[in-house]
């Protein structure tokens, strides 16, 4: 009995521990995917300019490293770097949504299996209880009444 509510708890804490995971993932994969829009709809022979999302470089970095200019380096950072990255935090994504399904399912499985035992044990207390009634019943003098 004491190890359901053990593994409520425990179910509970990791509910909430993925909850995090996929707050955070959710971030990251609107950041790669600005990345991902700016690196199709920028055209070939423009640089891609991050000085919107300065507060992701450190501090002091210099305006030439916040821009995705012509070349290999384009080619490096969008086809190489930022569409299979995309393409991952995305499944990683759907799948962490995916573990808090199954255990927000896991969570409401074991709520429903301890209010039966618990909806058990109280049938059972009732039955003894009824019994213990008759069979006193029985053991009275009939013409007591």
């Amino acid at each position: 009995m004491m190890a359901q509510w053990q593994f409520m708890g425990i179910t509970y804490l990791l509910t909430l521990a993925w909850l995090l995971m996929f707050a955070v993932l959710i971030i990251v994969t609107i950041f790669y995917t600005l990345a991902w829009f700016q690196c199709i709809n920028v055209p070939s022979n423009e640089c891609i300019d991050y000085n919107q999302f300065s507060f992701l470089f450190p501090h002091g970095t210099p305006e030439e490293e916040k821009r995705v200019c012509l070349g290999g380096k384009r080619k490096l950072f969008c086809k190489d770097y930022v569409n299979n990255a995309e393409i991952m935090f995305i499944l990683a994504t759907v799948s962490a949504f995916l573990v808090i399904l199954s255990l927000v399912h896991y969570l409401m499985c074991l709520a429903a299996n301890y209010a039966h035992i618990k909806d058990q044990e109280k049938f059972m207390d009732l039955q003894e209880i009824q019994f213990l009634h008759e069979s006193e019943m029985s053991t009275l003098p009939k013409d007591r009444f």
